[in-house]
């Protein structure tokens, strides 16, 4: 491709050195959605098959870089896209990527969900199969640090030594052996959380009763500390709302900010969905409780913390998670939850937000699971007749739009609804 502009370019300059000068430019990528990164790193095979629930959404939810993703760009599907859903994308978003099975690939640069062993082998895989010449990302032995709950520990720890803003208890405690956790807690006033050193999106964590711990818990730190080797301790905090910082390592070994993320949890801790409302309206909200020289502050060591652990070598989007909690009649920050070294529903919406909803729209992102064969369907089908979408110009004016397809046997859902009127808790 360059070589046609810049016949002498193999005399002076290599590719990746071009691809660098021309940084800004946008080539075309291959999107791979493969969820359930974390485990798969953590089992560091490439012939790793996650569980079956993680299959089911890998499968249905196969679609949804495509809604961050470029024009021009591909999304990598096990089969061809729905016809009914593809007839309603070529109406209302036209330039969205194409969908291609493996047989149809085209595009050089890879880019997955998450880089795993794993996911390099399937796509080398696609590769041969096809005999295409796919770019694929470089596995590193530092993504297995990166990935895990160590990184985002030594992060916080970092950021606490230069912030004399942020409360040094927060520093998760680890531990090896199940009877020091058991000692821990006995002696501790208050609430506890474990959580699993390769979990995200509130997954892998454990909620610690004070004062002693019932055999069922037991169990499951007992698993973990076989599985991961070791378990992180935290406490449990007041929590007042969840967000993210959304960052991007560029190909010229940089990182930059790209925005806010306010995302919901359920009482477990679990990841349930996203806010999509301005940037401007969530740094109102964070900036009336905490003064705005520390999230200026916290983005700048974040950038620093990340030029120099992933930037040299990663290139794509990592976030970083966060919660505003009240301490007694005080409002505080906790910077740094966990580290999501790939894309995630943070940076989606962001995206979403961004180039699919009206100017003056609001909503609401969100993934759901049913188990029952035919209950996403119906619940899909009750939504499109009580809130169907509105489009224009290629933006989601108001309505639901699922941004997968559902069809009969579809487990998990992907949607957004855009409100008729405010309904957010700020």
């Amino acid at each position: 491709m360059y070589e046609k502009f810049f016949p002498f370019a193999s005399f002076r300059l290599s590719v990746q050195t071009l691809k660098t000068i021309f940084a800004p430019f946008h080539y075309p990528m291959l999107h791979y959605f493969n969820p359930g990164h974390e485990a798969a790193v953590l089992n560091a095979s490439p012939y790793y098959i996650p569980p079956a629930n993680v299959r089911h959404m890998q499968h249905d939810l196969a679609f949804l870089p495509a809604w961050y993703a470029e024009p021009g760009d591909q999304v990598l599907l096990p089969a061809p896209l729905n016809p009914a859903y593809a007839r309603l994308l070529r109406q209302h978003f036209p330039t969205l990527p194409r969908p291609v099975t493996p047989t149809e690939v085209s595009s050089d640069t890879v880019a997955p969900w998450g880089i795993s062993p794993q996911a390099i082998h399937y796509l080398h895989t696609i590769a041969n199969q096809q005999k295409i010449p796919l770019q694929l990302p470089t596995w590193h032995d530092a993504y297995r640090y990166l990935n895990s709950r160590t990184a985002a520990r030594d992060c916080l720890e970092r950021l606490l030594g230069m912030l004399p803003n942020i409360d040094p208890t927060l520093l998760p405690h680890p531990f090896e052996h199940l009877d020091d956790v058991q000692t821990f807690v006995r002696q501790s006033p208050h609430a506890w959380l474990a959580k699993a050193p390769y979990s995200s999106s509130g997954r892998g964590l454990l909620w610690l009763p004070r004062y002693g711990l019932p055999e069922k818990t037991i169990e499951v730190l007992r698993g973990i500390l076989h599985k991961q080797g070791l378990v992180y301790v935290e406490r449990v905090l007041d929590k007042v709302v969840d967000f993210s910082m959304q960052f991007v390592c560029d190909s010229t070994g940089h990182t930059r900010f790209v925005g806010y993320s306010h995302f919901t949890t359920n009482a477990r801790g679990a990841y349930t969905g996203n806010y999509l409302h301005s940037q401007e309206r969530i740094v109102h909200f964070l900036t009336s409780h905490i003064e705005p020289s520390l999230l200026e502050e916290v983005q700048q060591h974040l950038i620093t913390f990340f030029n120099e652990r992933c930037a040299p070598f990663y290139h794509g989007p990592l976030g970083v998670d966060m919660l505003l909690y009240r301490d007694g009649g005080t409002y505080r920050l906790h910077p740094c939850l966990e580290i999501n070294l790939r894309y995630n529903m943070g940076y989606l919406s962001l995206m979403l937000q961004r180039r699919h909803l009206a100017p003056e729209a609001t909503g609401t992102f969100a993934i759901d699971y049913h188990a029952a064969p035919g209950a996403a369907t119906q619940l899909h089908r009750h939504l499109l007749a009580t809130h169907p979408p509105h489009i224009e110009d290629g933006r989601i004016a108001s309505g639901y739009l699922p941004l997968c397809p559902v069809l009969q046997h579809t487990k998990y859902r992907a949607y957004v609804l855009v409100h008729a009127k405010d309904e957010f808790p700020f």
